[in-house]
């Protein structure tokens, strides 16, 4: 048995979903209820609970033998990933595959990056069998530009002319499943990136061409872009985190790419071409 933490995300979904489809034994744990109604609707072992909830993990560690472990940006997310570690522990977990990201280290330049290397250490003091995925930039961060994209066919951000490998989340899902259903890289640190380094401006001749409509992409100052992400409610510290994510794009820090899921998935990792085609709907007016 496998169980996906994080399932109702796109990330978590598309790792249990990659996991169903190889046939694997999966239970999801979800916080949310009517989220978690949605998933048990598919046939899908659910169990409904909180990381940090004790009682919720081992109900859900009952009979699992790997673990997907992931969490999404939060300012308590060293404890919640610690709690469900700890319960790996009690429940003899032989492998725990977690989801970090690209550059995770006591040194990073990013609050995440500082997080998620303490998960890491903490997993690596559990004893538990792991693997680490550091993904970079995900494509589907482009979801959140699809409201001014419908408006008037326009988003704005101050990435500059940089360009990087962004991937795509149902391409790391994929790595994901391979690892956790073959138990190989066992040990590894692994980075996950898509196939091309991309600017933002050919980012927007992408959606251009998948939409049949003309899309601009709008380089506006950092100082511009931290005051709309915090009047949108985005909090202080992860809007420090994303800024220092545009200056490290906007200086070509993010271009490198990773073979990872050509020689793990045995997929052709997804181009962002491809990515704007397969979701030209949500940018759709």
């Amino acid at each position: 048995m496998i169980l996906v933490t994080g399932a109702t995300g796109n990330t978590g979904g598309e790792v249990l979903a990659r996991l169903v489809e190889l046939g694997a034994a999966v239970r999801a744990l979800a916080r949310n209820p009517e989220k978690a109604e949605v998933l048990a609707a598919t046939g899908v072992d659910v169990v409904l609970g909180d990381m940090t909830d004790p009682v919720a993990m081992a109900t859900a560690l009952v009979g699992v033998e790997r673990l997907f472990l992931m969490s999404p940006p939060h300012p308590e997310q060293l404890e919640m990933e610690g709690a469900v570690i700890s319960a790996a522990e009690e429940a003899d977990v032989s492998l725990i595959v977690k989801l970090s990201v690209l550059g995770a280290g006591p040194d990073s330049a990013l609050e995440l990056g500082r997080v998620h290397a303490a998960i890491e250490d903490r997993l690596a003091r559990s004893g538990i069998p792991n693997t680490v995925l550091r993904p970079g930039s995900f494509m589907q961060n482009f979801f959140s530009y699809a409201p001014t994209i419908q408006a008037d066919d326009t988003f704005f951000a101050a990435a500059g002319d940089g360009a990087t490998a962004m991937v795509d989340s149902r391409d790391i899902a994929a790595v994901a499943a391979a690892v956790l259903s073959e138990k190989t890289h066992v040990g590894d640190v692994l980075a996950i990136t898509g196939p091309e380094a991309v600017t933002y401006h050919e980012a927007a001749d992408a959606l251009s061409a998948a939409t049949g409509r003309t899309i601009r992409y709008v380089d506006v100052p950092p100082e511009a872009a931290g005051e709309g992400m915090l009047a949108a409610g985005i909090p202080d510290w992860l809007v420090e985190d994303l800024l220092t994510i545009y200056s490290l794009q906007r200086e070509g820090h993010l271009a490198e790419v990773a073979p990872t899921v050509k020689e793990v998935a045995r997929v052709e990792p997804r181009t962002f071409a491809e990515f704007a085609r397969d979701f030209a709907p949500v940018f759709s007016a």
